[in-house]
Parts: structure tokens; sequence; C-alpha cells
């Protein structure tokens, strides 16, 4: 992903911030969150405000081939460690286009 495309998955990630992070710090809902870019390989980041948030989007690049498998294979690995009943939200962002796996997913 990138381009237009990447520019406007940081708009979304900005949007998404303002919500879970809010003005005041108390208001965050979620003990962690974790954001993770993603192309040929894995930029994962876990924040706990949104200045760190924003400086992370900020600053963030892909722009090569985009793996559906090392994501989907980093996701099924943090999920690992949560506990049975955990609330637990995920939000995948993608221009749609696996070119890494020959259209054959795992």
């Amino acid at each position: 992903m990138c381009g237009q495309s990447f520019e406007a998955l940081k708009k979304a990630c900005f949007s998404m911030g303002e919500t879970i992070f809010g003005e005041n710090p108390d208001d965050n809902v979620f003990d962690n969150t974790h954001l993770v870019f993603y192309d040929n390989k894995l930029s994962p980041t876990e924040h706990k405000n949104y200045m760190q948030y924003l400086q992370v989007v900020e600053s963030e690049r892909v722009g090569n081939s985009t793996d559906f498998v090392i994501c989907f294979n980093y996701l099924k690995k943090e999920m690992e460690k949560f506990c049975d009943g955990t609330n637990v939200q995920i939000i995948f962002l993608t221009d749609g286009q696996d070119n890494q796996n020959g259209g054959k997913l795992q």
C-alpha cells in the first residue's frame, strides 16, 4: 500500500486515534492500543497516549509488497496472549492486494 491508498489509511488512523484516546487520557477505555503497519514486513507498536500514537502514524512509511500471511500470523500470535473472555477489538485496513502469496492464503 502506498500513495493515495496509504494517505487515506493514515487519515483513518488519525480519526480512530481521536476516538480511542479522546481529549482526556482518562477517556481511553482500552488497556492497550497496538498499531501494526505492514507491507512485506511488520511494524508493530503499542501506545498508551494520543501523542505517541500520532507520532507513529505520521512517521510510518510502507510501500513494498503486501503480505496478508505475516499479518494474520502476527494477529494469531498476539491473540494467544489473551485469556478467554478478554474483550479485543481488531481493525484491519488494507488496499485488498495480497501480492506475496500467489493468491493462495493458508
